[in-house]
């Protein structure tokens, strides 16, 4: 899709765009002034030309000044990403971009503005500076998502930690290099969808397109105790007159068995799982008698 934004009359920036700016300063985009009686101006680098290249083009389109995409040296941790190339660009000064400057930095550090996290300042947090890994086997299975922070305090990290918990993503703090500086990450299969979910709900299709690899969605889950433990077995085990050791041993056999690939067939891969279990269960209790 393709998002549609209207400056209002007051010249102001959008709704739209002043979310997705918010995005974009969590991620990796700053403002800079020469001196305190100045205007401020923005900038944002990005190892992806085409997804850069449509961010200058929102700009532009919001009635910025906007100077031209330059090459720009990747720091540290773009290379270690195996990112080696990487653009800029800034913007001429703006009032704008003053106000904003002055909410998102104290003594010339960046600093949380308390935002309210929406579809669309997730979706360009997470294009700005995330990243979605594959995890466990060689067939990447599951997904860890990153979310850098460490331009932030601990504290503020918790803060951020706390609202994408009020929309369903369990995540936690992870220090880098020392623990001063935290990164957000969280890799259980249904926060990653619900996240994933969020990025995709408003998201033009053209953003989306350019980061593909951003968008890859786990291909396993949990078996929970719960859905292992049908009546069926429970019945092949006779549940309610075993005593609690027992009930105890069958529980961790069963939460050993952690994942459920989606590719096989899900009623027979259980059932294989039950058999496995029922047949341990029966031969520990033929040795004991």
């Amino acid at each position: 899709m393709s998002l549609k934004i209207t400056i209002p009359k007051s010249g102001q920036p959008s709704k739209e765009f002043c979310e997705i700016f918010d995005g974009l300063v969590i991620s990796d985009a700053g403002m800079r002034k020469k001196n305190l009686k100045s205007n401020a101006r923005c900038y944002f680098t990005s190892s992806n030309l085409q997804f850069l290249t449509w961010i200058r083009q929102l700009f532009i389109n919001e009635g910025f000044s906007v100077g031209n995409i330059a090459t720009h040296n990747p720091g540290q941790s773009m290379k270690k990403r195996g990112n080696y190339k990487a653009w800029r660009f800034y913007t001429h000064v703006d009032p704008f971009f003053t106000q904003q400057y002055s909410l998102w930095y104290q003594d010339g550090k960046k600093v949380l503005k308390k935002v309210v996290l929406t579809p669309l300042l997730i979706a360009f947090w997470h294009f700005g500076d995330g990243c979605n890994d594959g995890m466990g086997s060689k067939y990447n299975h599951s997904r860890r998502i990153t979310l850098s922070t460490e331009s932030f305090t601990v504290d503020e990290v918790k803060w951020l930690i706390e609202q994408l918990k009020k929309l369903g993503i369990e995540a936690r703090p992870e220090p880098v290099h020392i623990p001063a500086n935290t990164r957000i990450v969280f890799s259980q299969a249904k926060s990653v969808n619900r996240f994933l979910d969020l990025v995709e709900m408003q998201t033009p299709r053209e953003v989306l397109q350019s980061y593909p690899k951003k968008l890859i969605r786990p291909t396993v889950e949990r078996i929970t105790f719960e859905k292992v433990l049908t009546p069926e077995i429970k019945k092949e085990f006779d549940w309610d007159n075993l005593d609690d050791v027992e009930k105890k041993w069958i529980k961790q056999q069963l939460s050993n068995i952690r994942r459920l690939d989606r590719y096989h067939d899900e009623s027979d891969y259980s059932n294989k799982i039950k058999i496995r279990v029922c047949n341990a269960y029966h031969e520990k209790k033929s040795k004991k008698t």
